[in-house]
């Protein structure tokens, strides 16, 4: 009662992040339950209180060379085991009337030994210098366990309204895939040492931070984690390694942002970078305040929706031009690369440890030597106002709903993404003239109209948010042998993967068998072909020599295409 005041306004000092766990604790507090801190077991600290059996006097011994020096019956000798049974054995001379002192059989709280440690294993200069502690962990449990014990022996030894951490977060507790709490008898305890034995530690880890927010309780699943948490880890390293065999096909040299000329940048590139600074300032502010689910889902977000299936489908067909000014091209597509997966790699290094630590070996430090030999030693990313871009993204949220009408209007038709067609309008009354070049590649149409009045036949209308879109899905000759072509491409990347070619790999020659009646109007068309598939040589053939001819069916129609 004396010191309960003091210990609430300790408490009140320190930084829970969330309300409930916060108003828990300090409800608790203040009810000021009085804490027996002796237990009546064999194991445990001693407790170090001597009673005369004669006079019932008491007394704290709290050394080993105390005991020694008033021990009348030293039955171990002075190298004697403080704990139980040695220390029972032992008596001592009581100095009030010469009687014979015996230990109270009792042994402390085993949380009052927890709530001791500081004190218990760090120096006096040591204590000084790290209490109170920055931060602490534990489960909602603990209510009334660590939290509550540190605190009440450090108010009571210092004296002072002061916590001996500053920030605690208390955990919400982990249960089966069900919601039932873990327990032997019903054989659902999942064993962390099984868990990291047979998966990926990095995976766990971001599965257990990813789920739910840190205060609710979690309901485990060994096959979710498997699903989403590994497809975000697992398109990262994708990512970097696409990274990897393009800069490196090209031996790039990264350059920073600031020596690419803005206006050789294209809105992609902007909107990445925009993205981005985003990204930084909500993983940052979130990591701070232990909203690490938020943290986690904002980088799932980029990663697999805005980096793997927005801007590469975009910027993928500019890696495969072998043009002069395709090669510049390329090289600012790399150090807007670079920036990204670089940042990424260190926003997900507290989660990911094992994994971004091997792209940084691997990979970023092969084009960069100068990087610190750890990622662990290289500065936390910081949000760069220059590169932030609040209106592009708007225009570009908008121009990726267009494009799903788009795809959607295809699909109704019965039309292949990759078969090209002639044009689509868009009726909005956004601004989206910046973003045209990004509909025609991601939605393969060789023109987008603006607000035009339709009245032909043959069009797909899909009404969207705050736009109508109207696509002509007619095909004439042209662009059904267009299409024929993106086939035939198809075919030929699946055998180049089956193969095991690297994407960057240069094809010597291309053979194509069973195109007879098209031969004559294909032939315009090898060129496209060509850069579409990565060869030096492509041919439509009437007769088939050598051998590893492989089969495919396109249109109904069987081929075989041999590639070496």
């Amino acid at each position: 009662d004396k010191i309960n005041d003091t210990i609430v306004k300790a408490a009140e000092k320190v930084e829970y992040f969330y309300e409930p766990p916060k108003n828990r604790f300090l409800s608790f507090l203040r009810e000021a339950k009085p804490w027996c801190i002796s237990r009546e077991r064999t194991w445990g600290t001693p407790l170090p209180i001597f009673k005369c059996k004669k006079c019932g006097e008491t007394e704290l011994i709290a050394s080993r060379r105390e005991i020694i020096e008033r021990g009348v019956r030293l039955p171990d000798g002075e190298d004697f085991e403080l704990h139980r049974p040695w220390i029972d054995r032992i008596e001592l001379r009581c100095i009030k009337c010469g009687g014979i002192m015996k230990r109270e059989p009792f042994v402390l709280d085993t949380w009052h030994n927890s709530g001791a440690a500081p004190y218990a294993s760090l120096s006096d200069e040591e204590f000084e210098r790290y209490v109170p502690v920055e931060f602490l962990v534990e489960g909602i449990d603990q209510t009334r366990g660590w939290a509550n014990t540190l605190l009440l022996l450090h108010v009571i030894l210092t004296g002072k309204a002061e916590p001996p951490y500053k920030a605690f977060l208390f955990y919400g507790l982990v249960l089966d895939r069900k919601g039932r709490k873990m327990a032997k008898s019903l054989g659902n305890v999942v064993l962390t040492e099984e868990v990291v034995d047979n998966h990926s530690a990095d995976l766990y880890r971001f599965y257990l931070l990813w789920k739910t927010a840190p205060i609710e309780n979690m309901n485990f699943d060994i096959e979710e984690m498997w699903k989403r948490p590994y497809q975000v880890l697992n398109t990262l390293f994708n990512l970097n390694k696409l990274f990897l065999q393009n800069a490196g096909y090209d031996n790039y040299t990264p350059l920073k942002m600031k020596n690419i000329k803005r206006s050789s940048l294209r809105v992609e590139d902007l909107w990445i970078l925009s993205r981005l600074q985003g990204v930084v300032k909500i993983v940052t502010e979130s990591f701070e305040k232990a909203r690490y689910h938020v943290a986690l889902r904002e980088m799932e977000k980029f990663i697999i929706e805005d980096l793997s299936r927005k801007y590469i489908p975009i910027i993928r067909r500019d890696l495969w031009e072998e043009t002069e000014k395709a090669t510049e091209r390329r090289k600012i597509i790399y150090t807007v690369l670079w920036k990204v997966l670089r940042t990424l790699n260190r926003l997900l290094n507290p989660v990911a440890p094992f994994l971004t630590e091997a792209i940084h070996q691997k990979i970023h430090r092969i084009f960069d030597r100068k990087l610190p030999e750890s990622i662990n030693f290289d500065n936390w990313p910081e949000v760069e106002e220059i590169w932030m871009n609040t209106e592009l993204e708007k225009v570009m949220e908008q121009t990726f709903k267009i494009i799903e009408s788009i795809l959607a209007a295809r699909q109704n038709a019965g039309i292949k993404r990759r078969w090209p067609l002639k044009w689509v309008n868009i009726e909005t009354d956004m601004n989206i003239m910046p973003t045209l070049e990004v509909i025609k590649r991601l939605t393969n149409v060789k023109e987008v109209l603006l607000n035009q009045k339709i009245e032909e036949e043959n069009v797909e209308i899909v009404e969207g948010d705050k736009h109508k879109i109207y696509l002509f899905v007619a095909r004439d000759e042209e662009l059904i042998y267009e299409g024929l072509v993106r086939d035939i491409a198809r075919r030929i990347q699946a055998l180049r993967k089956e193969r095991g070619y690297e994407p960057t790999y240069i094809l010597s020659m291309v053979e194509i068998y069973g195109i007879e009646k098209e031969l004559r109007r294909l032939e315009r068309y090898r060129v496209e072909l060509k850069k579409l598939v990565r060869a030096r040589e492509v041919k439509f053939v009437t007769e088939k020599e050598g051998n590893e001819w492989r089969k495919y069916k396109v249109n109904g129609k069987t081929i075989e295409i041999r590639i070496q």
